[in-house]
């Protein structure tokens, strides 16, 4: 059993690397979106990343556990909650501008802060609130820094874009702790294949529906750049960071985790990097910041052992 230290340790390295992929989702969805109805793209990436992750589990022993979920918490956590947010962050990005998408993604520590308070299962100390005011005031220096990079939506699409964002991150904050505190003995990789491919049927469901009603136009292309999108997208922005993400919820605590999220605005910055965008000291401050609230968050703050899991 690891220490406290060595566990916190490994949940924030786990955390670093899956926003590392997550960030990768902003830009890929964008390019998706050219040629791509957004409810065809939700489906498409939770059926190719829960595949993959099913199929991992397969291959490390963790099959057996596919099936450890009962149906009707699938179907609430996956196919109602995560699949809602899932369809939310897509559309969002037809408002808004990866950047800023990834800015108001970053409210999500916070989200989760209030949430285990209203559950009871959470109490917001010294430590909390300051790494807290420190992530998400390095979220708007980031953002702030990351103005005139490309964004040009208009005040209304920004607002819309925000409220699904909102809504998104809400339910998958949701979602995340009912997996690890519900589900903490089931495997972190068999879990998150089942419910991730709960959501993939659920979001098709919604899209057939949409599309027999008149409501949606099937808008896709298969052209060879956009498959190898939608691959990356599947397999490594939604399926590595979904498994990384429990790892880091189930070690460190959601609310911690999520502080991770607040990277993902610089981790965005340093991508559009390659394509010609501009570092910045702020962008390098605000980060700086991010990171600082994480440690004092978890300053002297006790951290239960995690659930043995079954292997």
């Amino acid at each position: 059993m690891f220490s406290t230290t060595r566990r916190k340790a490994a949940g924030n390295l786990a955390g670093l690397a899956c926003m590392i992929l997550w960030s990768t989702n902003f830009p890929l969805v964008a390019k998706l979106l050219e040629t791509w109805h957004p409810l065809f793209i939700a489906p498409a990436r939770m059926a190719i990343a829960g595949t993959t992750v099913a199929l991992f589990a397969i291959a490390i022993g963790q099959g057996r556990y596919l099936t450890s979920i009962p149906m009707r918490d699938l179907v609430q956590i996956g196919g109602l909650a995560l699949s809602a947010a899932i369809i939310c962050f897509v559309w969002a990005q037809v408002f808004a501008d990866p950047v800023t998408a990834a800015v108001v993604i970053s409210a999500m520590p916070l989200t989760s802060a209030l949430m285990g308070v209203a559950q009871g299962s959470e109490r917001i100390g010294w430590n909390i609130a300051l790494g807290l005011a420190c992530a998400i005031f390095g979220g708007v220096m980031i953002s702030l820094a990351s103005e005139g990079t490309g964004a040009t939506h208009d005040i209304l699409d920004s607002f819309i874009g925000a409220i699904l964002l909102i809504l998104g991150s809400t339910l998958y904050i949701w979602h995340s702790r009912a997996l690890v505190i519900r589900f903490a003995h089931v495997p972190d990789v068999a879990k998150s294949a089942s419910i991730m491919l709960m959501a993939a049927l659920s979001t098709s469901c919604v899209a057939i529906i949409a599309v027999s009603l008149g409501l949606a136009p099937i808008r896709y292309d298969l052209g060879s750049e956009n498959l190898l999108a939608l691959m990356a997208l599947g397999v490594f922005a939604v399926g590595g960071s979904s498994v990384l993400w429990l790892v880091t919820g189930r070690l460190v605590g959601v609310t911690v985790a999520s502080m991770h999220h607040n990277m993902v605005p610089f981790y965005v910055i340093i991508l559009s990097a390659f394509a010609g965008a501009k570092i910045s000291i702020m962008h390098v401050a605000g980060a700086g910041l991010v990171i600082l609230g994480a440690v004092i968050a978890q300053y002297g703050r006790p951290v239960a052992p995690p659930v043995e899991q079954k292997v």
